[in-house]
């Protein structure tokens, strides 16, 4: 019973530390695609707030790049959701991207709680793990009087049983 109740305990705790590991796979994901809307918002209120024109280089793919100006009045084609695409102000276009980055905040903030609980419950059913494999070993070590008295004294017929033909010792003595 206790044998049966470790493995189902270890193989809960598998599971929860292969839900935790993806869940910190999200959060690293998700931390980069912050970052990457952060340089954005922070290059389209650059944009946005300049008097003079700004120089920059947009990449094409495969390191070709254009290089262009761009002034305050200049407008950008942002997904707005769902592919859908709308052409704001650079000004609108950064509180856009304000307001992605906050909403991927309160995900990583949403997981990384998520995360926690996880870490606990995986603390928690390690520790109970640890006290029932420490109860099945103490009543494994437990030695009967008649298991420890056959120990310490076997009998003359077990030794001559693993010897072979002739006396020869075998692997077993």
């Amino acid at each position: 019973m206790a044998e049966q109740e470790l493995k189902r305990m270890a193989r809960l705790v598998e599971i929860n530390r292969q839900r935790l590991e993806q869940i910190n796979d999200q959060i690293s994901r998700l931390e980069i695609v912050q970052a990457e809307h952060a340089d954005v918002e922070t290059t389209l209120t650059g944009i946005s707030q300049s008097n003079a024109p700004v120089n920059a280089m947009l990449p094409l793919g495969a390191g070709v790049h254009f290089s262009t100006t761009f002034n305050s009045e200049a407008t950008a084609v942002i997904d707005i959701g769902s592919g859908v695409f709308a052409e704001k102000n650079v000004g609108d276009a950064a509180e856009n991207i304000r307001i992605r980055i906050a909403d991927l905040g309160k995900v990583i903030a949403e997981l990384s709680t998520e995360a926690e609980s996880i870490e606990s419950k995986i603390a928690e059913m390690s520790e109970e793990f640890d006290q029932i494999a420490k109860r099945q070993v103490a009543e494994i070590s437990e030695p009967t009087a008649s298991n420890t008295e056959q120990e310490e004294s076997p009998n003359e017929d077990s030794k001559r049983s693993r010897r072979r033909f002739g006396g020869e010792l075998t692997l077993d003595d």
